[in-house]
């Protein structure tokens, strides 16, 4: 029973994931200015692989880093490393994320600058804050495609 419940989920989960909608177009706009894009997410290959590939992210990134293949977790540095590795660059930019302490932490903690997606939830003001805080990745795009960023 266990084992079919999983191989459902397994199947599921990933189709439940949706794109904000013009998140691709502003990756590309990105791209064209010459940034480097990579996915870092923690979580199983499988599941993880697919959720990139269902949402389109696999045609506008050049890497993508998961933490089952890797063998850590963010916000561990090595994932972080591995990313900026596989990119065949130093790690420098931004790291953009949901997570306060995966995404925002970890990238903090390996010297980048960091973009929080609230999601419409708070920031604890117990934690260092993110540099930008955005309602969508384009909001982010926008940011660093503005001369002042």
């Amino acid at each position: 029973m266990l084992d079919e419940l999983i191989r459902w989920y397994d199947a599921t989960y990933p189709t439940c994931y949706v794109r904000e909608p013009d998140s691709i177009k502003a990756l590309r706009t990105l791209k064209q200015a010459g940034w480097l894009l990579a996915v870092v997410t923690n979580g199983r290959t499988s599941i993880q692989s697919e959720k990139v590939r269902r949402t389109g992210l696999d045609a506008v990134v050049d890497v993508v880093c998961i933490s089952e293949d890797v063998g850590v977790r963010k916000p561990d540095p090595a994932i972080f490393y591995e990313a900026a590795r596989r990119c065949g660059a130093p790690l420098t930019g931004w790291m953009v994320g949901d997570s306060a302490s995966a995404d925002v932490g970890g990238g903090a903690g390996v010297g980048l600058r960091t973009a929080w997606l609230h999601r419409q939830r708070t920031w604890d003001p117990a934690a260092e804050p993110p540099d930008l805080v955005v309602d969508r990745v384009a909001d982010v795009a926008a940011h660093l495609l503005d001369s002042s960023a």
